[in-house]
């Protein structure tokens, strides 16, 4: 349950062993490679910096063609459900099989055969898509039985198709007929507030129409209809049969070339590795005949490299290796926790890595983070589901590392929700009667109490944590100026406060409490200034410091929000529970039952929302304030990182 001790290296072997070793080190999957550079006079002399192989353009060619075939297949197989997804989970294969798979497929053969089928598919698609467009536009002149073509046979005749207002209609072909113009018109259709219009009129008085036409809105219709409208529609209708018949050949012979995809799932994953092993050699300096690696491994795990680097070398490398220094900031930090704990990773994670020097917070986050958690949801109905849900994934289903930690994470919070529930008396809200230790709709200033006292504690314990590192560290007066004259004025003042306000404690304890306080609050000014350099300055840097107090007093009402979340999701749960009790009995035991479930997973969803974030929220603002820095740099290993299988050698090591 802390931070893996970590050991710095520099291995030195012969340029003819890299890729025998960088395979094995990446199957190792615990080393981790650090870039190098020149600025030691002694790599200047004999080393350059590492440069990718040229095998690296068809790492990444055969990455693009996979990806492509991949991307094109999948639409074409057999869609699986989800529960059937996740029970499969990713196939295991082991490391070296896989590279004997990536090394064997030949990728060419089926690219050029799906790279065929696809484009004759997208381009039968896009015919289909133009021919389509074409029956639209020729949908609105259905009812023009002529080919307009036939105009251009007529010596002193021509013709017009267009969009004419509706409101200017009539009086349009009015003009034109009083001036004797037209010898044709037919109404083909309408359009909005237009009318689709055909008129043909005497060519030498072309000028004289067309102004009449123009003077009333008069637009000209710009498709070029070759033939009779509804016989090309017809024709259109007839070639998108044919060209539809023509895809579904197509579409299944890419159904056919499915059962290459999880090979070429394995392929990728093959040469995403590949791609790996080859920008890892930019990390490297390199001569003519050697390289220099500089890695970093845990310090559990440096007896199993040392073995592996005798199995790969022989004798032909030499290593320095060394106890990372605590103070040194680029030392990877890799965390180990047990199973509980390691749930809770993921919370420390999202707000920073701890430095190297500093202590791994999670197993301080984790008995909190449950107490919080529960008593923010704190209904057994509730928990019952989360247990429930978290346990049939667990068991059932195949699921990666990140997977099954979320899952642990909401198995372990289920039994705080369900003890909280218990106290509460809330078990989907009041659906099912029981007993309840505290009365939320009675004892609200003792919920009250209670989130207060916990978040005392925790804020206490953040300072009792800060006060070992400075002890660990050998700082024993910082630990009694920065912790212990806190411990005493927060004491002396929340003593003080409670012996002021309640009968429980003796009124002679006040003076003992005001001691305490006082005794803090002066060590606090004299103190917490010391950085500054003048006597005046420290004594400023320590009011500045005594200020802060208030902020203890906004950070102990902020636990408020434990008992707020808490009464808001069990007030909704009722309140849910009330309005389908008002319905009739049919009602009640019909539409009801689908209404009492919706309305509880909203309510789960958004109360389990609610805990997860201002749990969350105590944590980073009011907990890690008092004790935790972090900006370490988390360790990434050198290994495998696949999309579509699970190796097995890295995950059983």
């Amino acid at each position: 349950m802390a931070i893996a001790k970590m050991m710095k290296f520099t291995l030195y072997t012969a340029k003819s062993k890299e890729n025998n070793l960088l395979f094995n080190l990446h199957k190792f999957g615990k080393v981790q490679i650090d870039k190098m550079t020149l600025e030691d006079e002694l790599y200047k002399d004999f080393f350059k910096d590492g440069v990718t192989s040229l095998n690296s353009s068809k790492i990444y060619d055969n990455i693009s063609n996979i990806n492509y075939l991949i991307n094109t297949l999948t639409p074409f197989e057999d869609k699986v459900s989800i529960i059937e997804k996740y029970r499969e989970g990713k196939p295991y294969l082991d490391y070296t099989e896989l590279s004997k798979i990536g090394e064997k497929f030949d990728i060419n053969k089926i690219y050029d055969e799906v790279k065929f089928e696809d484009e004759a598919l997208k381009d039968i698609s896009s015919q289909i898509l133009t021919l389509n467009q074409q029956n639209e536009d020729l949908d609105r002149y259905s009812n023009f039985d002529m080919d307009e073509r036939e105009l251009k046979k007529f010596k002193y005749y021509e013709g017009t198709i267009g969009l004419l207002p509706t409101r200017n209609f009539d009086k349009c072909i009015q003009d034109l007929n009083e001036k004797e113009l037209i010898f044709y018109t037919e109404e083909i259709g309408n359009i909005k507030e237009d009318k689709l219009v055909f008129i043909v009129y005497i060519k030498e008085f072309k000028n004289e129409v067309e102004e009449i036409l123009r003077n009333n809105g008069f637009s000209k219709s710009n498709n070029q209809i070759h033939g009779v409208p509804k016989n090309l529609v017809q024709s259109n209708l007839l070639k998108i049969e044919s060209l539809t018949n023509n895809k579904k050949q197509h579409t299944e012979k890419l159904k056919s070339l499915t059962p290459n995809l999880p090979i070429l799932r394995k392929c990728y994953d093959y040469y995403e590795n590949e791609k790996s092993k080859e920008e890892i050699k930019t990390n490297l300096l390199n001569s003519d005949k050697f390289f220099v690696l500089l890695g970093w491994v845990a310090s559990d795990d440096s007896k199993a490299l040392m073995k592996l680097l005798d199995e790969t070398l022989g004798d032909d490398y030499f290593i320095d290796m060394e106890e990372a220094s605590k103070d040194d900031e680029n030392v990877p930090v890799l965390l180990k926790n047990n199973l509980l704990n390691s749930s809770f990773e993921s919370i420390t994670q999202m707000y920073s890595c701890p430095r190297y020097n500093e202590i791994d917070p999670t197993p301080f986050i984790t008995p909190f983070y449950l107490v919080f958690f529960g008593m923010m949801l704190a209904d057994v109905g509730y928990g019952l589901l989360l247990l429930i849900a978290s346990s049939i994934a667990l068991k059932f289903f195949k699921l990666e590392k990140t997977q099954k930690n979320f899952m642990r994470f909401f198995f372990f919070l289920s039994f705080p929700t369900i003890i909280a529930g218990l106290v509460y008396g809330s078990f989907f809200g009041d659906a099912i009667k029981i007993p309840a230790l505290i009365d939320t709709s009675k004892d609200i200033m003792t919920l009250l109490a209670i989130s207060v006292i916990l978040g005392v504690i925790q804020i206490f314990f953040g300072l009792g944590v800060k006060a070992y590192m400075y002890i660990r560290d050998g700082k024993l007066l910082d630990a009694v100026f920065d912790v212990f004259t806190w411990y005493a004025a927060l004491i002396g003042a929340i003593g003080l406060l409670l012996t002021s306000m309640s009968d429980i404690l003796p009124k002679s304890m006040g003076s003992v409490f005001t001691a305490i306080m006082v005794i803090g609050m002066v060590g606090i000014v004299l103190t917490n200034g010391r950085q500054n350099k003048t006597i005046v300055g420290k004594l400023v840097g320590g009011l500045y410091a005594l200020y802060n107090i208030s902020g203890y007093v906004g950070d102990f009402v902020s636990y408020s929000r434990i008992m707020a979340l808490g009464l808001a999701g069990g007030f909704i749960a009722f309140a849910f529970n009330m309005i389908i009790g008002m319905m009739p009995v049919f009602a009640r035991f019909t539409i009801g039952i689908a209404i009492f479930i919706f309305a509880h997973l909203f309510n789960l969803f958004l109360s389990a929302l609610g805990a997860y974030v201002h749990t969350c929220r105590l944590q980073y603002v009011e907990y890690f304030g008092k004790f935790y820095e972090g900006g370490g740099k988390p360790f990434k290993p050198f290994k495998s990182s696949n999309k579509y299988i699970e190796i097995t050698e890295i995950n059983d090591k």
